[in-house]
């Protein structure tokens, strides 16, 4: 069993949800734990788009990846994943439908919501 943090509250132990996983491999990106805010109170997230140069905040809290393939490549599709941000993931995943993802986004409500390709067991 694996417990995805809960991206709001990381430091608690609770977690956000388990998950049983066996014979994948599995890595999560996210931006809830390395950021820094300005004076002015604007977030900068460490995940930086390879087009821009800059990090760029978005409502994708963590991407989660699991796949029958090594760590490495898992976890340059959930940094990749985070770089994309919601909207451009899901139809980079329906693409690439081998992955399987969890992901978790603030809602314009501001509540923690979550995208899945993965069948919990």
């Amino acid at each position: 069993m694996i417990k995805l943090v809960n991206p709001v509250k990381s430091e608690n132990n609770d977690g956000f949800k388990m998950i049983n996983l066996s014979n994948k491999s599995m890595a999560t990106s996210g931006n809830y734990r390395k950021f820094r805010v300005s004076k002015e109170g604007k977030k900068y997230v460490h995940t930086v788009n390879p087009k821009t140069g800059f990090a760029k905040e978005s409502n994708l809290l963590s991407a989660s990846v699991i796949a029958n393939t090594d760590c490495a490549d898992v976890d340059a599709y959930a940094t990749a994943i985070m770089a994309m941000g919601l909207e451009k993931a899901k139809i980079f995943l329906k693409k690439n439908n081998q992955l399987k993802v969890i992901l978790l986004f603030f809602d314009l409500e501001g509540n923690i919501n979550e995208y899945s390709t993965y069948t919990y067991n």
